[in-house]
This record gives structure tokens, C-alpha cells and sequence, in this order.
């Protein structure tokens, strides 16, 4: 895509306002903030220890590749100690000063704020715990990770809270908070390139890290940094970033690592938009980009119903959406969809239930917490929807509740499963077919070991082992469209196998005509072998000949085309976080198998009953 910040660049010195008059939230009225639900959370919080942050739990990444025992206590700190803030700030009594500075001093102790996954130091070498006492060459302390941006940030949230009250007890902790900002954000994200990967200096691929990064990045800066040059020198360091980072976007605004990531990608470049234009008094002002809204527009269409998304890549497919950025994001951008969207979220929560200190964008949570409620709007969700760039195709039946998605797309996407191909299938609030989503991360889950998780290979996926193989991961493996119509996708996916599958053509349509769906494939084999179809289901279904019944769904599925042997297994769920996502202990898979396949058609239908 084209760059959206190019032509701000050059006239970067002109544009952004010094310390003191850029002001936060610049486009909404000033004021008194206030946050009275933080009070008795706050309350809580002074009855409990500070998480402690052993080195031991450190340690434990590389040692057993467990990441959950730190971050747990690591983002526990954080968000208590806005909480505090955002308690003290609205009550302003001082009765929770006193553990506040607690955990600001326990948050700057902390040798690294870089998570133990994330741990890269620069000379290279990992040594099972950061080395981050000074600014030499072997200092982990030039790498910024989302964690320490976001870090930053709170810090940075905090200082612009309460810095007359911190000062009154001591300006020794405001020196530290203002130190460390330079020490561990402002300086590295000047001054070094090599090891900010997702800065995208080196042309490499970029993710929802450069955004979520970014955002937190200027959060800081905006409130924190006075020097004038600098504020300049960061500010056009990243817009040329941001303009990287969305030259990776398809001009239909699809998000390629799912709605999950959604949240810290499309939804965190918007925040950069934002501080950007209160950084310029509303002079850089990017939200009439006509990309700017499609990728917005993104998470209301890939929204089933409910709280329910489609979950292609590492996301979930259970999402509870900030109904408050989204009416701000449809505000500045003029889209009628995201208005609607965002009523509708509204409708089945609070409009501002997103609790200061939940996740890792402070800007945008106390942001939230002022937005006001958005005007009525009589827009409806699209039927059918096509994304080219995402090569993902959305259906959706408003009488049977029928929602479709199919995706053809390649194996190196951000986020990859091995699922070039793969469909996905709802009515209403109930799963048929599902993409299982992603375990807990661990240190497996991003390194050479990813495709031996169970959750990211093919033959867990609504998709076929030919003769016994299984998709590999790689640009290489891809789908090409054949057709896109309105009621209908259809894509070539005979390279999405390797070789030695013998696959000399397959294509699979997927299509909802009226209340029908029909999946349909195309395989033709240089040879006879095996063919299995796998589709992996939330309910187990009842079986009966060449088809499946799905009561809880209201569903009969049907099959045509061989000589096929139906049966179902059991996928035991050992991982406590996807057993929370469906609610269940075992998913189970469907086998739909031919012994002998060489040439033919397999056609799926299914028919709300």
C-alpha cells in the first residue's frame, strides 16, 4: 500500500508541539478524570503483597520453556499499580500513595522489562537472564519488546497522573520514573536499528509488534519527553516505521493474524493515529484514508454473532471487544459500519466496562474510560463479503443464523497455522466445524518445533491428509483464486501439499446459496493412495451413513462423492486455556476417509434443520 505518512515527514519540525501544549486526548473536551470502579479495586490491592519476580521465574522460559509464571506476576504489577493511580487520581486523598510508589519502585527495579520470551540481546548470546545494567554493547538494554513499551507507557500514565503528588513525597521517584524512560525506551528506539526487527529497516516482514510497539512508544513520548528535537526525531522515526508496517496491508484492510490480533494491529495503528494527532494538534490527521477504515471495518465483518469472531491464525474465536474504541475508530474514520458495530457491542455490555489497567495500551484504556456513547446508526453487517488481499471469503444467512468463512491465503502468515484451505462453520452461537485455535504460548510455539503442535498442522484443520501427507509451512505452500462470486469462492490448493502427495489438481468451492452450504472438492491424483478429510468439531455428532448430525446446532451435514468411511475421535483438551475458549474437555474430529482414491468429487452439504 501506499505510505499515509510520507508526506508529513519533512515538515515534521512544523508540525509536532513541544511539552505542554500537545495535550492528551486533544480532540475531546478537557475534563476532571475520573475512575470511581478503580476505588474498591484499589482498596483490594492494599490488603496484597507485590508480586514477587524471582530470577528463578525468569529462568524458566529457557530451562522448560514455560513463560506463563513470569508474565502472571510481571503483568499483575503493572496493572496494579495503574489501578492505584487511576484510584488515587479520581479520590485524591493519598491513602494509596504509599503502595503506589511500592510498585512504581518495584516496577524500576526490575533488571529488564523485557519478558523472558521476548529476551534478544544484541550481542546475540542468551544467558538464561538479562544482562541490563548499563548501556554497553552487550546490554539487552537496547531491545525494546512489546512488553517494555507497554511498560513504558504506564509509566509514562502514571507520571502524567500524579507527578505533583509523587513529587510532594520525594522527586526522587519521578527522577527514576523519567530516567528509566530514557533509558529503556526513548534512547534504544533513537539510536538503534539492528536489533528492533520490527522496526522493518531491513525490509523484513512486519506484524501487529510495530503498531502495538509504536503506540505505547509515542503514549510515552507524548507525555513524557521534553526536549524538543527529540520529540521531533521520534515522531518522524515513526511515522517512516508506520508506513513500513502498512505497506504489508492489502488494500481491502484484512488482518492476516486474526481478530484476536486485531486488537494490538489494525486497532493499535489507530491508536497511533491518535497520539499522533495530539502530538500535532490535529495537524497530522490520517483518518480520512479510505485503508484506514477498511481495516477497522475488518473486525465487524469477521464478527459471527456475539462474542464470537472468526479465528483464523492464533486467535481466539471468543473475543470480548472494547465497544468504546470501537465507536471511536468509526467516529474518525466516518464509517457507519463501526457505528453500528459498536451499539451493538454496547448492547450486551457496558459501553465503558474495559477496567483501567486490562492489557498492554494504556492510552487507549483511560482513553475509553471518556469516550462518549455513539449516535444511533441503521447500518446491518454484509451478507457476503470478499477480502482479495486476505483471500478470505465471509457468509452469513440472517434466518438460519448460518455464518461461513473460507480461507485460501499461504503458510507463512504472520501467525501461521498450516490451514491453506481451511473453512470454518457457525449457526448462530453453535460451532460445526471450528478452527481449534492456539494453546497457551510457550517457548515451543515460536521456534522450529511450531508445526509439532497438534493445533497448527493441517490434519487439525477442516482439511485432507493425501496419501498420508500433511500441508508444511512456507510462503511456497499457497493457495491461487480461481473465482470469487458473490455467493461462492472457489481456490486452487493443489500447491499447498508437498510433492510427494502426487496431487495433479484440487480446488475447493465454498458456497452458501439460500440456507445451504456446500463445500465442494475437486481432487484429482497422479496415483491411487488414501485420502482423509478431517473436520474438527465443538459438539460430537451423531453419525448415521454418509452423515452427521449436530443437535445442539440444529445442523445435518451430509457427504457424496466415494466410497467413504465416517467416524469421529476424540481431542482430548490437556491445555487449560482452550478448554476455557470452548468450554469443553475434548474437541473431536471428524474422518471421513477413501482408501483408494484417485480421481472424483467430494461434496459436503449442510442445511439447518
Amino acid at each position: 500500500m501506499e505510505p499515509i505518512f510520507a508526506k508529513y515527514i519533512p515538515d515534521t519540525a512544523s508540525l509536532i508541539l513541544p511539552w505542554g501544549s500537545a495535550r492528551l486526548y486533544g480532540d475531546l473536551p478537557e475534563t476532571a478524570f475520573a475512575a470511581p470502579d478503580t476505588i474498591p479495586q484499589a482498596e483490594a490491592i492494599l490488603e496484597k503483597p507485590i508480586p514477587a519476580l524471582p530470577a528463578s521465574l525468569y529462568r524458566q522460559f529457557y530451562e522448560n520453556g514455560n513463560r506463563a509464571n513470569y508474565e502472571a506476576p510481571y503483568f499483575e504489577r503493572r496493572k496494579n499499580m495503574l489501578i492505584l493511580a487511576a484510584a488515587e487520581k479520581t479520590e485524591g486523598k493519598g491513602r494509596f500513595l504509599d503502595l503506589l510508589v511500592d510498585y512504581i519502585w518495584a516496577v524500576c527495579e526490575e533488571t529488564t522489562w523485557v519478558i523472558p520470551a521476548h529476551n534478544t540481546p544484541r550481542h546475540g548470546v542468551k544467558e538464561r537472564l538479562a544482562d541490563a545494567f548499563d548501556l554497553g554493547e552487550g546490554d539487552d538494554i537496547h531491545y525494546i519488546d512489546l512488553f517494555a513499551a507497554a511498560t513504558g507507557a504506564d509509566v509514562a500514565m502514571v507520571w502524567h497522573l500524579l507527578r505533583d503528588e509523587l513529587d510532594a513525597l520525594t522527586p526522587v521517584i519521578t527522577r527514576r520514573m523519567l530516567g528509566l524512560l530514557d533509558r529503556r525506551i526513548f534512547h534504544p528506539f533513537l539510536h538503534y536499528q539492528d536489533s528492533m526487527w520490527w522496526k522493518g529497516a531491513k525490509g523484513n516482514t512486519l506484524n501487529n509488534w510495530t503498531p502495538w510497539i509504536v503506540s505505547n512508544v509515542l503514549t510515552a513520548l507524548l507525555l513524557c519527553e521534553k526536549d524538543k528535537g527529540r520529540r521531533q526525531a521520534m515522531c518522524a522515526e515513526s511515522m517512516e516505521i508506520l508506513d513500513r508496517f502498512i505497506g504489508f496491508y492489502k488494500s481491502d484492510g484484512g488482518c492476516d493474524e486474526g481478530p484476536g490480533y486485531w486488537t494490538v494491529a489494525g486497532a493499535s495503528y489507530f491508536d497511533c493515529l491518535e497520539i499522533l494527532w495530539d502530538l500535532s494538534g490535529g495537524k497530522i490527521d490520517a483518518f480520512g484514508n479510505p485503508l484506514v477504515r477498511r481495516m477497522g471495518e475488518y473486525i465487524a465483518d469477521v464478527h459471527i454473532t456475539g462474542d464470537l469472531y472468526v479465528n483464523f491464525a492464533d486467535a481466539s474465536h471468543r473475543l470480548s471487544l472494547d465497544a468504546a474504541l470501537i465507536a471511536r475508530y468509526g467516529r474518525r474514520t466516518g464509517s457507519a459500519r463501526l457505528n453500528a458495530f459498536a451499539k451493538e457491542l454496547a448492547e450486551r455490555r457496558d459501553f465503558h466496562a474495559t477496567p483501567i489497567g486490562t492489557g498492554t495500551t494504556p492510552y487507549r484504556t483511560f482513553r475509553d474510560s471518556i469516550e462518549p456513547l455513539p449516535e444511533a446508526s441503521d447500518s446491518k453487517p454484509e451478507t457476503r463479503t470478499y477480502y482479495d488481499g486476505l483471500e478470505v471469503f465471509l457468509a452469513r444467512d440472517e434466518d438460519t443464523g448460518l455464518f461461513l468463512a473460507a480461507k485460501g491465503g499461504h503458510n507463512a502468515e504472520s501467525h501461521n497455522h498450516n490451514d491453506v484451505g481451511n473453512i470454518v462453520l457457525f449457526r448462530g452461537e453453535h460451532p460445526v466445524f471450528i478452527d481449534a485455535g492456539v494453546e497457551q504460548y510457550t517457548k515451543k510455539t515460536f521456534s522450529a518445533e511450531r508445526y509439532t503442535l497438534w493445533t497448527m498442522r493441517s490434519r487439525y484443520h477442516n482439511l485432507p491428509d493425501i496419501a498420508g501427507c500433511e500441508q508444511k509451512p512456507g510462503g511456497n505452500y499457497a493457495a491461487s483464486l480461481v473465482s470469487a462470486e458473490e455467493d461462492s469462492v472457489t481456490f486452487r490448493l493443489d500447491k499447498a501439499w508437498p510433492g510427494e502427495a502426487g496431487i495433479r489438481s484440487y480446488t475447493r468451492s465454498s458456497a452458501m446459496n439460500g440456507s445451504v452450504i456446500t463445500v465442494t472438492d475437486c481432487l484429482t491424483l497422479e496415483r491411487e493412495a488414501p485420502v482423509c478429510w478431517y473436520w474438527m468439531c465443538a459438539e460430537m455428532p451423531e453419525i448415521a451413513g454418509d452423515s452427521l448430525r449436530f443437535a445442539e446446532a440444529g445442523c445435518l451435514v451430509q457427504f457424496a462423492g466415494g466410497d467413504f468411511t465416517l467416524s469421529a475421535e476424540p481431542v482430548v483438551l490437556e491445555d487449560r486455556k482452550l478448554r476455557n475458549e470452548w468450554k469443553c474437555d475434548t474437541l473431536w474430529r471428524v474422518c471421513l476417509c477413501c482408501d483408494n482414491w484417485t480421481d472424483g468429487v467430494m461434496k459436503m452439504t449442510v442445511s439447518a434443520e
